[in-house]
């Protein structure tokens, strides 16, 4: 709903979404299948608008964090701690995939995994 409402000032401005999916879309594991569906759908909502939109110069990417450092994140994994992904790091993907340094890129999922994969 929010990419809906927000596609015609988009189009007038050649804007861009940067919407959030995660590492599960892409590699899912148990037992978060609902979870990994609700991604995957985020994914394929991606890619598609990016097809939908080329044409009116908005842009449709997004971000595919791996796991990030929260405090129930910590608190459920305990000592196996992974490879943590910091909230800056999100944050650098997605002002990165909506910066004139990302003018070609629509359509990607950019994952954000500090070597997870």
């Amino acid at each position: 709903l929010m990419c809906r409402a927000a596609i015609e000032a988009l189009a007038a401005s050649q804007g861009c979404i940067v919407n959030f999916a995660s590492m599960a879309a892409l590699r899912p594991v148990a037992p978060m299948a609902v979870y990994a569906a609700a991604k995957s759908a985020v994914a394929g909502l991606t890619t598609s608008l990016a097809l939908e939109l080329r044409d009116r110069k908005v842009r449709v990417n997004a971000v595919a964090p791996g796991m990030v450092r929260t405090p129930d994140n910590v608190a459920a994994v305990g000592a196996g701690s992974p490879r943590w992904v910091e909230m800056a790091e999100i944050t650098d993907g997605v002002l990165f995939l909506a910066s004139p340094a990302a003018l070609a890129i629509t359509g990607h999922i950019l994952p954000i995994t500090n070597g997870d994969l």
